[in-house]
């Protein structure tokens, strides 16, 4: 029979080697995938910001794409605008980078961990999903509002705020420990809620 240490290094290398073909499968260039995702988040993007930004002085809207394409781009057209002086401002954004990357990489990580119980299952998949929705919203809205609070657009203090945020957060290991990070938060809140 083997020993504790010997089926913990067993599962490990399991969880490693599943981790490494799921996130694998999520680098392929699968048709239709880019234009799709890049569609759908900005109709659920601008679905929560319509609800959020009502009283907003600040409106920030994703630009629908003209049409979806087999081999897409990952990229899409974010404008925000300053209603009280109407200035506005449109970025071209890397959805790839920004938003399908850590959301890939969370969904391997919960599924390469899948746990035993569908209560468990159910709490690491739905909020987990629904914070990576929020997070990769966040993460998309960054270099524009970076860019807005740089040209004075909100003042100085929320202008500096924006710059800094953006470059703390926008680099490629921080998108990854924000997959991380969300991964290991309800995983944990998926253990004690068992």
């Amino acid at each position: 029979m083997p020993s504790l240490d010997e089926r913990g290094s067993r599962a490990t290398l399991a969880f490693a080697a599943r981790l490494a073909v799921l996130f694998a499968v999520t680098l392929l260039p699968i048709s239709w995938l880019a234009d799709a995702y890049t569609a759908a988040l900005g109709v659920g993007t601008n679905a929560v910001l319509s609800a959020l930004d009502g009283p907003s002085r600040v409106a920030v809207r994703f630009e629908p794409l003209a049409r979806i394409e087999a081999r897409g781009s990952w990229k899409a057209n974010l404008r925000v605008e300053d209603r009280s002086t109407g200035r506005e401002r449109a970025m071209r954004l890397d959805v790839r980078s920004l938003s399908y990357r850590p959301v890939a990489m969370f969904l391997v990580l919960t599924a390469a961990s899948f746990r035993r119980g569908w209560k468990r299952n159910l709490i690491i998949w739905g909020v987990g999903s629904i914070l990576m929705f929020a997070a990769t919203t966040g993460l998309s809205a960054l270099p524009l509002l970076a860019r807005f609070g740089a040209a004075g657009g909100f003042g100085t203090t929320m202008g500096i705020v924006a710059q800094t945020t953006d470059q703390a957060l926008a680099t490629p290991v921080m998108v990854v420990a924000i997959a991380v990070g969300v991964w290991a938060c309800v995983s944990r809140m998926a253990a004690v809620a068992h």
